[in-house]
């Protein structure tokens, strides 16, 4: 018979290091997927626990959203360097497949005891306060709370990292264009918690952290 997944979450009784040792081994076939997304999964990492903490989770959602936010992009494992790599606009098909990464993420974490709500937060990490994302148009307070705190960060992150593709936005600039999707794309009262974080820590103090960090300390 199958699991009852919606009732499966982290178990106490297990020593949090073996979810952290899952979690780091994962970041790894990240690192050596693609630089830049490790890099991006790290700094998305940061500005969630740092939320997080600014919205008192308990431990338990905490170290779930620490673990979801880190490890959001894994499903892009089975995304083409192609078309990770593509320097110029993808086409259609491309786009396609980079928008199945969030069910791949999920279909790869599910399985794993204690990970099914860590796997459901990253699923879902692409929906829109509005309904209009994916993969199953969701709407408000129906998406998971955990997803619409990486969301927030993710679009943050994206819009002030240099890639391949696009030069950072200044500071001011992110802020400001995170403004224009409130109650949008995003969820506007966890919007105004992110802004309180990064006018209580510089996003500029944001560091990249290793595999083996969070394999030790990063993670509650």
């Amino acid at each position: 018979m199958a699991p009852h997944h919606s009732t499966q979450t982290l178990d106490t009784s297990t020593s949090l290091n073996l979810y952290k040792n899952i979690a780091a081994s994962f970041l790894k076939a990240i690192k050596a997927k693609d630089l830049d997304t490790y890099e991006h999964c790290l700094r998305v990492h940061q500005y969630a626990t740092a939320t997080g903490r600014k919205l008192e989770l308990d431990q338990k959602t905490l170290f779930e959203l620490e673990i979801a936010a880190v490890l959001h992009d894994i499903g892009k494992l089975g995304v083409p360097d192609r078309i990770l790599n593509k320097p110029t606009r993808l086409c259609d098909e491309e786009f396609r497949l980079i928008k199945t990464h969030p069910q791949q993420s999920f279909d790869i974490l599910k399985e794993i005891h204690g990970f099914y709500n860590i796997a459901l937060s990253i699923r879902h990490h692409h929906e829109r306060y509005d309904g209009k994302g994916y993969p199953n148009a969701l709407q408000g307070e129906h998406i998971p709370l955990l997803s619409r705190i990486i969301a927030i960060c993710d679009t943050f992150d994206c819009m002030t990292a240099r890639t391949i593709h696009q030069l950072p936005l200044s500071f001011d600039k992110a802020v400001k264009e995170l403004k224009s999707l409130s109650g949008g794309q995003l969820d506007k009262n966890l919007l105004e918690d992110f802004f309180q974080v990064l006018t209580e820590q510089s996003y500029k103090n944001i560091h990249f952290q290793t595999e083996e960090s969070l394999n030790h300390d990063s993670v509650a």
